[in-house]
């Protein structure tokens, strides 16, 4: 349990870090270009935690530990990049059907998803 715990925190980290570059630089100004009106003045932090908590104890949970287990970094990478696919699922199907959705966006979501999975794992 130990060893999970400190995982999580490490994945956390990196993810958090990266995010606050993604998120702070290169989003920032992009989001705001494509759907700024529907964007809120600050983040709502609680969402922001709850999912980052979620996610990051997934990807420990089936990415991190077997990959380690396997002593396999593809595997790692495999199932990090799997994060594609969760990404696509919602943002794409939303893009196909919502004006607010545009595919821009949905382009951009499947990239920072991928980095995300990728540098969690």
């Amino acid at each position: 349990m130990q060893d999970f715990i400190i995982r999580v925190l490490v994945a956390g980290g990196i993810m958090g870090v990266f995010d606050a570059v993604w998120l702070s630089i290169v989003a920032n100004k992009f989001y705001k270009s494509q759907i700024g009106k529907l964007l809120l003045e600050k983040p709502d932090m609680t969402a922001a935690v709850i999912f980052y908590v979620i996610y990051v104890v997934g990807i420990v949970a089936f990415v991190i530990n077997p990959a380690l287990e396997k002593g396999s970094w593809q595997h790692a990478v495999g199932y990090g990049a799997f994060a594609l696919g969760r990404s696509a699922d919602g943002r794409c199907r939303r893009a196909k059907f919502l004006v607010l959705a545009p595919w821009l966006i949905c382009i951009g979501s499947l990239l920072h998803g991928t980095r995300r999975g990728l540098c969690g794992s």
